[in-house]
C-alpha cells in the first residue's frame, strides 16, 4: 500500500480526497491554494481534524503548513491551562481554547486567533455549563 492510501484510510477513513475537494484544495483559514502551496514548501495541503480524531467529513478540513501549526500551537497552549482562571473562553469554530491577553480583557475583545472571527468566541463558563447539563 502507498503512502498516500495509508495516510488517505488510516488516518482520515477514506476522506481525505474528499475533504480535498470539498474544500476546492485551499486552506480553510488563510485562503492558500494547493498550487501556491506546493510552490511554497514542496508538497500537497494538509487535511486535518478540527477537534477530536474522529473521521467525519465535519470534523476535517484542509489546512496550509503555517495554518496547521498555529492550530495545534494553540492547542498545546490550551492544554497547560489550569482551574480557576477567569478569562478563558472557546471559540465554536476552530474549538481552540483562548486566552485573551490584558489588553483584549480591557479592550473587551475576544477574537479567536485562528479564524479571527469575534462572533465564534464564547466565555468558559457557558462552555462548561452546557457540558454539565449534557451529562
Amino acid at each position: 500500500m502507498s503512502k498516500e492510501k495509508y495516510r488517505d484510510k488510516y488516518l482520515f477513513g477514506g476522506l481525505r480526497k474528499t475533504v480535498l475537494i470539498r474544500d476546492a484544495f485551499t486552506c480553510q483559514v488563510c485562503g492558500m491554494s494547493n498550487d501556491e502551496h506546493i510552490k511554497r514548501f514542496g508538497y500537497s495541503i494538509t487535511v486535518d481534524h478540527k477537534d477530536t480524531r474522529e473521521n467525519s467529513l465535519k470534523n476535517l478540513w484542509t489546512l496550509c503548513s503555517p495554518c496547521h501549526g498555529r492550530k495545534d500551537v494553540v492547542r498545546r497552549k490550551s492544554r497547560k491551562i489550569m482551574k480557576g482562571v477567569s478569562n478563558i473562553f472557546k471559540c465554536r469554530f476552530c474549538k481552540v481554547v483562548i486566552l485573551p491577553t490584558q489588553t483584549q480583557i480591557r479592550n473587551g475583545d475576544y477574537t479567536c486567533r485562528l479564524c479571527h472571527n469575534k462572533d465564534n468566541v464564547i466565555h468558559w463558563s457557558k462552555v462548561v455549563a452546557n457540558l454539565k447539563k449534557k451529562v
